[in-house]
């Protein structure tokens, strides 16, 4: 089944496993790697697919100073494509 498909089919649930992209300055080839271990770990699990966050920088929505600075990531849906192809699942990208 589609994830399109098991996402839109409420009677029974959808099991994601979700991932943040690399830093922004990784290269396609590691990023890839990335993903093939991560996909690789998470194939014993029973999941229909995965997740990629695309993580922002709230500083102007915030105040107060983060515990920590922000590090860009690469672009989350060049991220997410590597998935399909090492996984067989489809991914998508939650904002």
């Amino acid at each position: 089944m589609a994830l399109v498909e098991a996402l839109s089919n409420s009677a029974r649930p959808v099991f994601l496993f979700g991932s943040t992209p690399p830093r922004e300055d990784t290269s396609i080839e590691k990023a890839k790697e990335s993903c093939a271990k991560f996909a690789a770990r998470s194939a014993v699990l029973a999941t229909d697919g995965f997740i990629v966050y695309d993580i922002q920088d709230e500083g102007s929505r915030e105040s107060s100073e983060r515990p920590f600075p922000f590090r860009k990531t690469m672009d989350p849906s060049l991220y997410a494509s590597f998935f399909p192809a090492v996984s067989g699942k489809d991914c998508v990208v939650y904002k």
